[in-house]
């Protein structure tokens, strides 16, 4: 498999992201109650019911290690804690990672997790997207076949019936949207 070395970003609807998990193994869904424990890895993975929660997602193109923690637990708040998972299951030695980093709210929880994991990347030197602060529950698909990370909500679902573009419908659908060099919105 050639490496991209380019994550593409893409709104859907949320039907269109029902089809595409039930094709994914039951082993590669993230599901409550969203603590590093449930973090799961594989060439494709998914999550959903993103409200307050951060997700994580680091791929090197081949496979992705996803993450879907809840602020509300303790223990996905412990930085000594989320580093050491993040080093088991990543080798952060190779040169083809990237990161996304999806959810949170502005609350003083939901905004101290997610500092957390930006801080990690950062420490990790990890290039990283963020998808930060978005009106409605999210649902989040990563597929490595085409280096593609899917994201539905209601609120998408809306925008896509009014024909908006992918940026404009991810720009109006979150608070803050930042993309890692080479990757894109399609």
């Amino acid at each position: 498999m050639e490496v991209s070395f380019t994550s593409a970003f893409r709104p859907i609807p949320q039907k269109e992201f029902s089809i595409l998990k039930s094709g994914i193994p039951k082993k590669c869904f993230v599901d409550f109650p969203w603590t590093m424990s449930e973090a799961v890895k594989g060439s494709s993975a998914c999550t959903d019911r993103v409200c307050d929660c951060s997700v994580l997602g680091i791929t090197d193109g081949a496979e992705v290690f996803l993450s879907h923690l809840n602020p509300e637990n303790e223990s996905n708040r412990q930085i000594f804690a989320l580093r050491e998972h993040i080093a088991r299951n990543v080798d952060l030695f190779n040169e083809n990672l990237q990161a996304v980093l999806i959810g949170s709210k502005n609350t003083k929880k939901s905004l101290d997790l997610y500092g957390k994991l930006k801080g990690l990347l950062e420490e990790f030197n990890i290039k990283y997207s963020q998808l930060r602060n978005s009106k409605t529950p999210l649902s989040v698909v990563y597929s490595s076949n085409t280096d593609e990370w899917r994201i539905a909500s209601a609120e998408i679902d809306k925008k896509i019936r009014k024909g908006l573009s992918s940026e404009q419908i991810f720009n109006s659908s979150f608070e803050k949207v930042s993309l890692a060099d080479f990757d894109e919105i399609v």
